[in-house]
């Protein structure tokens, strides 16, 4: 080289190096070699000549010419290189050999430096910028290569293509892509560094280019995330820019790189911080930490606003640099302050979270910065109301982060407590979980101490107060030190009664979190319900209590939380007399709702075997009382406990029947009815759920000591009426469970009480024998006929499936199938045989029940106290069992209950008291279901309970409804509208009922879509005009496809002009609640003859002026013309001062400026060109290709075409096609066939809302009807929809009598 100087070129402009310098003293190539036309042994043979020129020590010539030149002749043509296999590794290889050797080399000289050998450092000072400079060169040109790096994305394969060869995969992984390799040129560069370089560059550090180039190589491999993964890796470059911060001078162009690196990828957040980590305490320097930080702080907030990416990216590696080393980034903290009120939210989190973090690693110890610390809380609870819900929550975790460790003064406990439950109504899920987790780890972390009873703590506080008043009434010196010690336990039972209050007031909020639709929501409440009660919190049963009916949730994580919740909070003691206890405990107080979910719960904690045997038997204990101390009312919660168990295990009642029978029936009853009640209960879990189990059951010998001790119950006068009642009902249930002949049983109970009451039992008599009963005994009497009779069918109902089982074994044994003719199995014969057997059964129990039978002579005596015959029969308790047991009668008998029916109905309509009009709502339900077509003509009564002052009237009439409509059991009319009234009943419970009928019925078909219409019609005249916009919102919001809102436009619109002003109005905001699509706007502006007369109304205005300005936000370019033209007419409308003008004009066909389509329309006949809108030029080749398809799609839609496309002009339908259409659309078609068939009725689905039927099919199927009457209707039903089901009048009747 002779001394020539190596300039470090720029990559961008390397070509410069083949230029010849002015100066002499410069380096230039002078030889680039042809490396494109070289083959592959050339290509070898130069590699061998070049690397026997820098071998060894030797690497020093690479300054000269003829070793430099073929290197940059290689790299400057890199790619062709990559086509000879192995090539580029043996490059790259060369390359570290060389480097490696040139270390060496260095080493020697400078062990061995003299003055003089200035010449020779001079040429190690442009072998190692060569070396350097060529190696991040390869590297550079290596990335470009496509099969270079591990990371290429593989192209998806198509169906034929070829698979890759084996070992093509392992060819893309060279050798510079090995993590040893790459760790060995960090060392390299590193060892480089750590040389006396000061003495090579003769006494001068070395120039910027060569320490950048480092920095380069360092960089390039920052950006790879396979090389952020290796820790070696990141250790290595830790080091190496460690160096180059301390000892090159670095910082600047480090500390930009990273900045940028973190911005662009987020792979580098922990890399780099874990870099400033290792430049700060290694080198003792901070600098880096506090560039990169005020790099960082400079940064705009609109910038960070646009790169959402970047900002995330930089808040990340803010909070963890802050973990890393906190007191750096407190030596900083006044420019990240400020992007507290910038606009990117994600930096505004990183703050607050990094305040959270200094004030626990930093501010904690040091008194000195108290007054920074309370800066940084009143920070901390400003940003709790930040506008962003993101950095609430991160504010509210901050806190939570505070207080696990102990970190906020006490004098802000309550301002912070304060501000958590106020955030538990948070309009966000994520701020609430944050704000209820906050508030948990208050009580987890708190103060006070491990129990928490606030009765407790205010007693002990009132104890503390008065000797607090002794004290100071005594004046000593001594005495003085103790009552500043006094004062201060006042002051901490003070605080902790308030902090108790505070959480109890936090309860009924955070119970509404267990009705939320967020699961995870809901099992954090259920976590803070359960660890509040393990601090003693009173108010924590209240949650708890209320999780009982989580039991029943539809979402496996949600029911399993709260059976392992309950597990955690009674079954985790050792003792296994608590365990009972504590089960015993929560069946005090609880409601028939709370037994229910709670009998759930036993059942699948019993499955999962979390209850042991050892709790079981002292389950037992306690009912028999053997427990000391044992209190009845715990007794009798055993007992319920056991019944709950007993459901999912019956082998635990089966041993124990004389216990139940000896202390449940003995005479504890009699104190206690629900004793008996309950036994009862728990003797009825022995009879199995699985029908073949069932079946081999076997039944209890009617002379059992059991049926004794129930009839004695059953007859019993003595015991209080109100508890009677319900144990009586589980007695006779009890003796139709287990008993042989229970038909017998039931009969001499009844006999003998008949005896008692009448002793004629003669009909002429029998009204005077009713009135000098006793109302007790006679109320007792009827409640005991009606319910025998109930149970007696069913009974009878299970005796008919039985003989049909074992009728069915014992066919299928002697004939087989293969005996049985074709023509047999073709009729159904065996089939009707069997029916004809049921039906002949179903009316002789009736017959037996009713007619001939003891219950039946008493039919006549509950139907005249129902009736209150001569107003002699005044006792509300009277009334309410004789109606209750008439409707009983009438569930059995469809001869009864058709005599009867008026008398049922003039009851309900007259009946002051309540409970009978409720009683008899759900006896019409199970009318309903048992004789449909009695009950059908009534239906209207039973829909106007939904008016009904009393509201457990009308929730009962709802839920009927509900379950009738839902299990298509009625058909939908048009008293559906006072269903839909229920939606703003002022009691929420109804209100919701009805909103969970409108979900479930929404999930049918086009249910809500069919109804809409004529709910609009009825609801916009018989409620308030609120009321109807809230009903009309929340029902609209089940429409949601787009054929359901273009068809509404239709129907809407053609209901228009009939309609009155109220309907009106509600029809147009009806329509603004739609979100118009291409054709639904169509069809408005098609149809704006028949409302513009309405636009006088400035309401009705303002409806289609807000359609109008929505369509225009997210219409099309094509939609802009239709738009214009409705805006057009509605503007013509509002300004025309004479109504009688705007209905004209609107009636007036508006002529078409005279455009390709308008013409086009003319040649084709007016009816396409009154159809067509002017939508700019439209080819007319096109126009032809899309005719027939057009005309094929909209033939099956059952729209014409010009009223969806305005283009392809259709054959105009004739009147009376136009008749068939319309009826078919807007009514439903029944046809009645043969008596015993099922009725049926033609059913359209959306698709065929318009009918979709050619005009040669309609006289067909029009000609196919049967010429029988229709069954009428009240008017209100007239404008039922076509897809409407009626009820299968022989499904229905099959599945009642089942």
């Amino acid at each position: 080289m002779n001394g020539k100087e190596f300039s470090i070129p720029l990559l961008s402009s390397v070509d410069e190096l083949t230029l010849k310098p002015r100066s002499p003293d410069q380096f230039y190539v002078k030889d680039v070699e042809n490396i494109e036309s070289m083959s592959e042994n050339q290509l070898n043979k130069l590699l061998d000549e070049l690397s026997l020129k820098i071998k060894r020590s030797l690497c020093l010539n690479i300054t000269q010419n003829d070793a430099f030149d073929p290197f940059f002749s290689i790299l400057l043509k890199f790619s062709s290189t990559n086509r000879y296999s192995g090539m580029i590794d043996r490059i790259f290889n060369l390359l570290v050999t060389s480097i490696k050797s040139l270390i060496e080399s260095v080493s020697d000289a400078l062990k061995n430096f003299k003055n003089e050998d200035t010449i020779k450092f001079s040429q190690h000072k442009n072998a190692a910028k060569m070396y350097i400079f060529l190696l991040h060169w390869f590297l550079v040109q290596s990335k470009k290569l496509p099969s270079t790096t591990k990371s290429k994305p593989t192209a998806t394969r198509g169906k034929g293509a070829k698979k890759p060869k084996k070992g093509e995969e392992e060819a893309e992984v060279h050798s510079w892509d090995q993590d040893s390799q790459k760790e060995q040129i960090l060392s390299q560069l590193t060892t480089i560094l750590d040389l006396d370089l000061y003495t090579i560059w003769r006494n001068n550090n070395p120039e910027e280019p060569f320490t950048d180039l480092i920095a380069k190589i360092g960089y390039f491999y920052m950006e790879d995330s396979a090389s952020m993964k290796n820790k070696s890796i990141r250790a290595s470059l830790n080091t190496l820019m460690s160096i180059l911060v301390i000892k090159y001078g670095q910082l600047t162009g480090i500390t930009q790189s990273l900045v940028h690196f973190i911005n662009k990828h987020e792979f580098m957040i922990t890399p780099s911080a874990e870099l400033v980590e290792h430049v700060t305490k290694t080198g003792e320097s901070s600098q880096l930490a506090g560039n990169v930080i005020r790099e960082i702080g400079k940064t705009s907030s609109k910038d960070f606003e646009r790169d959402t990416n970047g900002a995330k990216n930089i808040s990340s590696f803010l909070i963890e640099l802050a973990e890393r080393i906190p007191k750096e980034i407190l030596s900083n903290i006044s420019v990240l302050i400020p992007h507290l009120d910038g606009e990117a939210y994600q930096i505004r989190s990183a703050v607050i979270q990094i305040l959270g973090v200094l004030i626990v690693k930093v501010l904690s110890s040091s008194e000195s910065s108290l007054e920074t610390k309370e800066s940084f809380l009143d920070i901390l609870e400003e940003r709790v109301r930040d506008i962003k819900s993101f950095s609430r929550s991160r504010a509210l975790q901050t806190w939570e982060y505070l207080v696990e460790n102990k970190m906020i003064p006490t004098d802000r406990d309550e301002s912070v407590l304060d501000l958590a439950i106020g955030r538990l109504q948070d309009t966000t899920v994520h701020t609430r979980k944050c704000a209820l987790s906050l508030v948990s780890a208050f009580v987890t972390y708190n103060r006070y101490g491990p129990i928490l009873i606030l009765s407790e703590l205010k007693d002990r506080l009132k104890l503390e107060q008065a000797k607090l008043k002794n004290m100071k009434d005594e004046e000593d010196a001594e005495q003085n030190a103790e009552e500043a010690k006094q004062l201060k336990v006042v002051q901490i039972l003070t605080s902790a009664s308030k902090f108790v209050e505070k959480i109890h007031s936090s309860i009924p909020i955070i119970c509404q979190f267990l009705a939320s639709k967020n699961s995870t929501e809901v099992q954090d409440a259920i976590d803070f319900f359960v660890v509040i009660h393990s601090f003693g919190i009173q108010e924590a049963q209240t949650g708890i209590r209320k999780m009982l009916a989580l039991v029943w949730s539809g979402e496996a994580p949600v029911k399993e939380k709260v059976i392992s919740a309950y597990g955690d909070l009674y079954l985790t003691i050792e003792n296994p007399l608590k365990i009972a206890k504590n089960l015993i405990h929560l069946t005090e107080g609880a409601n028939l709702g709370d037994l229910t979910s709670m009998e759930e719960l036993m059942t699948e904690m019993m499955k999962k075997g979390r209850i042991a045997k050892g709790v079981i038997q002292a389950l037992w204990d306690c009912f028999s009382m053997k427990v000391p101390k044992i209190t009845p009312l715990e007794s009798r919660g055993a007992l319920i406990v056991l019944s709950m168990l007993a459901n999912a295990d019956p082998h635990l009642v089966k041993n124990k029947i004389n216990l139940l029978v000896q202390v449940g029936l003995g005479e504890r009853w009699k104190e206690d009815a629900y004793v008996a009640r309950y036994t009862c209960i728990t003797l009825q879990k022995l009879v199995p759920k699985d029908k073949e189990e069932k079946a081999a059951f076997k039944r209890l010998n009617p002379k059992h000591k059991l049926f004794e001790n129930l009839s004695e119950v059953i007859s019993d006068q003595s015991v209080n009426q109100t508890n009677w009642y319900g144990c009586a009902e589980q007695a006779i249930s009890t003796i139709y469970a287990l008993s042989e002949n229970p038909d017998r049983i039931c009969a001499k109970i009844v006999q003998d009480l008949a005896t008692n009451l009448f002793p004629s039992l003669n009909e002429d008599s029998m009204q005077q024998d009713l009135l000098q009963c006793s109302v007790s005994e006679l109320s007792k009497f009827f409640f005991i006929v009606g319910h025998v009779a109930l149970k007696q069918l069913v009974h009878i109902e299970e005796i008919q499936t039985e003989l049909r089982r074992r009728r069915g074994d014992n066919h299928d044994q002697k004939k087989t199938k293969e005996n049985r003719t074709a023509i047999e199995e073709e009729l159904g014969v065996h089939a009707a045989q069997e029916e004809t057997e049921t039906e002949r059964l179903q009316a002789f129990a009736e017959r037996e029940i009713i007619g001939n039978n003891l219950i039946g002579i008493f039919g006549p005596a509950v139907a005249l106290v129902s009736s209150n015959a001569g107003k002699k029969f005044n006792d509300q308790s009277l009334r309410t069992c004789a109606v209750l047991a008439l409707c009983k009668l009438m569930c059995v008998n469809q001869e009864y209950c058709d005599k009867h029916l008026q008398l049922l109905f003039t009851i309900l309509h007259n009946a002051p008291e309540p409970e009978i009009r409720a009683n008899i709502v759900i006896c019409l339900g199970d009318l309903a279901l048992r004789f449909p077509n009695l009950i059908d003509p009534w239906l209207k009564e039973v829909y106007s309970q939904l008016k009904d002052k009393d509201i457990k009237v009308r929730k009962n009439s709802l839920m009927v409804l509900s379950h009738l409509i839902l299990n298509d059991m009625i058909k939908v009319k048009g008293q559906i509208s006072e269903m839909a009234i229920c939606l703003e009943d002022p009691d929420p419970r109804i209100s919701d009922l009805s909103k969970l009928f409108f979900l479930l019925f929404s999930k049918k078909e086009n249910n809500v879509y069919n109804i809409l219409p004529d709910l609009i019609s009825n609801l916009s005249t018989s409620c308030s005009h609120e009321s109807f916009k809230n009903i009309m919102k929340y029902l609209f919001s089940f429409i949601k496809k787009d054929r359901q809102m273009e068809n509404l436009v239709d129907k809407l619109c053609a209901r228009i002009r009939t309609s009155t002003d109220d309907q009106s109005n509600g029809i147009f905001y009806c329509l603004s609640l739609l979100n118009f699509n291409d054709k639904a706007l169509k069809k408005l502006c098609e149809n704006s003859k028949l409302f513009l007369s309405k636009l006088g109304d400035n309401e009705i205005r303002g409806y289609i002026n807000s359609i109008i300005s929505k369509s225009k936000k997210f219409a099309k370019v094509e939609m802009k013309d239709v738009i214009a033209e409705l805006e057009a007419k509605v503007n013509h409308a509002t300004e025309d001062g004479d109504p009688e003008e705007e209905t004209k004009d609107a009636e007036m066909v508006t002529p078409k400026p005279e455009s390709t389509a308008s013409k086009r329309g003319k040649t084709r006949g007016t009816r396409g060109a009154r159809g067509g809108t002017a939508r700019g030029k439209v080819s007319t080749r096109g126009a032809k290709k899309n005719t027939k398809v057009q005309s094929d799609s909209e033939e099956e839609m059952g729209y014409d075409s010009s009223s969806s496309d305005g283009e392809v002009p259709q054959k105009k339908p004739t009147r009376k096609q136009v008749v068939e259409s319309s009826s078919e659309s807007e009514s439903e078609d029944e046809r009645p066939v043969k008596k015993g068939a099922s009725t049926k009725k033609v059913q359209t689905s959306e698709e065929d809302s318009d009918s979709s039927e050619s005009e040669e099919e309609k006289p067909k199927k029009s000609a196919a009807k049967p010429k029988s009457k229709k069954v009428e209707s009240d008017s209100n039903d007239s404008s039922e929809s076509e897809e409407e089901k009626p009820v299968k009048r022989g499904a229905t009747r099959g599945r009642g009598r089942g």
